[in-house]
């Protein structure tokens, strides 16, 4: 989502219109889930996916006639195998996708922009659509966003009850998910913003690059820590990924944030500096650590660290060698057997 707000803004603050589409409710097997997006642009570019395949195909072409009626619609679609033909992927769900015509007014814009704001800030917030006009025949929609107990933005056609929202805000928060639900008398979309994982990389040689990538493109918001500024350089690493130059790792923890978001990979250019990484590293919350090396140089590592007072189950949270094994060799190779490994831990904690 996070993707969408920003690129969306940026169309939206040039004057352009757009289509979000937001698959609402799935039952059986669907290509994707509920909260999954897709932006639609005037020329047929899209940003993201709900899955591909024919049900993207027809979303995209209501889509693109909603530049024309600039109305938004509720599109229902059933992948029973007798709606479809027979060379189309038979999934046997159904899945509604709510598609919404945004033109670029003040509304539009400050919602965006109130959007944009809790995600840089990483601040809880629920996204709140309602769904009745709609039902109504109205052709619209309208937003509203809680952050911190509080209405940030609302153009909902009537007040937000604060004790109703009260019971659903904390329902979507604590299940970390996204809902049709009641609110009052209204009929809406609920949603909890869901923030990227954070993946710090500790050090920045030649694994880390293509690691710090695929991070990058999928979902990490990814950070790269070194104290070598000839490397640590955009001419290496692409815009989006944030670089920072510490003078020693000694203190390297200092430099960043690390909490139980977080993600840590340790790669590095030496056993010493691992060893210092990591020792800081497992005083934090950090959700997962792994660090790159032979089994001898984890055993080597190890051993110092429960001399100096660390405890086995310290220990027992870093996977080492970091990865999943697939035979990896090439530093493009080792960084998808560690971002292999990132997604799926990434998927147990959901």
């Amino acid at each position: 989502m996070q993707t969408m707000i920003k690129r969306g803004l940026d169309r939206l603050s040039k004057g352009e219109s757009l289509v979000l589409a937001t698959v609402i409710s799935h039952k059986g097997s669907t290509p994707r889930g509920t909260g999954t997006r897709l932006l639609i642009l005037e020329n047929g570019t899209t940003v993201g996916t709900i899955g591909g395949g024919l049900v993207e195909l027809k979303v995209i072409e209501t889509a693109l006639a909603l530049f024309q009626s600039k109305k938004s619609t509720i599109f229902d679609y059933d992948m029973s195998a007798s709606h479809l033909k027979a060379d189309s992927m038979i999934c046997g769900g159904a899945m509604s996708v709510l598609i919404e015509f945004m033109q670029p007014d003040d509304r539009t814009l400050e919602l965006f922009r109130s959007l944009q704001q809790c995600f840089n800030m990483r601040q809880e917030a629920l996204l709140i659509i309602n769904l009745d006009e709609l039902k109504q025949g109205q052709g619209q929609t309208s937003h509203a966003l809680v952050a911190d107990g509080r209405t940030v933005f609302s153009f909902l056609p009537k007040p937000l009850p604060v004790p109703l929202l009260t019971a659903e805000m904390k329902s979507a928060l604590q299940a970390g998910k996204a809902m049709i639900g009641s609110i009052g008398e209204m009929v809406c979309w609920i949603e909890a913003l869901q923030f990227p994982k954070k993946l710090t990389l500790f050090g920045a040689g030649h694994v880390a690059r293509p690691t710090a990538e695929l991070g990058a493109r999928t979902g990490f918001q990814t950070t790269v820590v070194d104290d070598r500024g000839s490397i640590l350089s955009h001419d290496y690493f692409s815009n989006q990924i944030n670089l920072i130059q510490i003078d020693t790792f000694e203190k390297c923890q200092e430099a960043v944030k690390i909490d139980q978001d977080s993600f840590v990979v340790i790669l590095t250019r030496g056993h010493k500096s691992d060893k210092t990484v990591l020792a800081q590293v497992l005083k934090t919350d950090a959700a997962y650590i792994g660090m790159i090396g032979s089994r001898k140089k984890r055993n080597t590592i190890y051993q110092l660290l429960l001399e100096e007072g660390f405890s086995q189950q310290d220990l027992d949270r870093v996977h080492c060698p970091v990865g999943i094994d697939i035979g990896a060799e090439t530093p493009e190779e080792i960084a998808v057997s560690i971002m292999a490994e990132l997604i799926q831990e990434r998927a147990h904690l959901s």
